[in-house]
């Protein structure tokens, strides 16, 4: 199949089929076939290609706005949701309190709290394995200085990291009907949560501050239990929570 096209000189244009669909009418048994052409010409070629790389960078660039919005909004995980752009994981699940508690604050630490203690709770399980092992082949040869400044600087940075994330109270609930809150902390267990009746009052503000130690001049302490507390009066939905757990008026 052959067109003429015009122009400073008369061309012959050749035109080739790339394929063709079946094609079903509605309501009908018929069987309609539709053959696609192309064109020869290397203009008209030219012109279909960047067509088609236009259409591709438009599909490419819409699936990338989707995927970004969809990461923006979190990936939910069961019970759990996962921002990506924070590094951060939220658990959606509600805790069990009466009807009469409404949230009133979510600490911002709650995702690098669990990861602390998850991170503890799996380094001690590798000292605990990996100490008697090291030690069981090791004889009666004396354990190098290094090995065990190693084990030692372990231990303390456990400790520390496990100290600090149960310091860290996850969630708040106040109720005006009791007067109360309550407040759930880190348990033993990663991403598990002990809970405390706290009274209005009951909690002391920092006792100092430090440059080097930042989470010095966000620790409370609960009077009756002597439990640090984390708290950023920033997190609170109202500042008026924050001024009746202190106790202030």
């Amino acid at each position: 199949m052959a067109g003429i096209t015009a122009g400073s000189a008369l061309r012959r244009i050749s035109w080739k089929c790339t394929g063709y669909w079946d094609i079903y009418p509605k309501q009908n048994t018929k069987i309609f076939h539709a053959i696609q052409f192309y064109s020869t010409d290397k203009n008209d070629d030219v012109k279909e290609k960047i067509k088609y790389i236009k259409k591709f960078q438009k599909l490419e660039s819409e699936q990338r706005e989707r995927l970004s919005s969809r990461l923006q909004k979190g990936i939910n995980i069961g019970t759990w949701k996962f921002y990506v752009q924070d590094m951060v994981f939220k658990n959606l699940k509600p805790d069990i309190v009466p009807l009469s508690y409404r949230m009133c604050y979510r600490s911002g630490l709650e995702t690098y709290a669990n990861f602390g203690i998850l991170t503890a709770a799996l380094s001690s399980v590798f000292f605990s394995i990996g100490v008697p092992f090291y030690l069981f082949h090791q004889g009666s040869t004396p354990i190098p200085f290094e090995v065990a400044g190693l084990f030692l600087g372990g231990v303390i940075f456990m400790y520390s990291l496990f100290s600090v994330s149960r310091q860290v109270p996850l969630r708040i609930y106040y109720s005006e009907e009791c007067d109360d809150f309550l407040v759930y902390m880190p348990h033993l267990i990663p991403y598990a949560t002990k809970k405390l009746n706290i009274q209005p009052g009951h909690v002391k503000p920092p006792a100092g501050t430090s440059d080097f130690l930042p989470w010095i001049n966000l620790q409370h302490t609960h009077t009756q239990t002597k439990q640090k507390m984390l708290i950023d009066g920033e997190k609170f939905i109202l500042p008026m929570y924050y001024n009746k757990l202190m106790g202030y008026h």
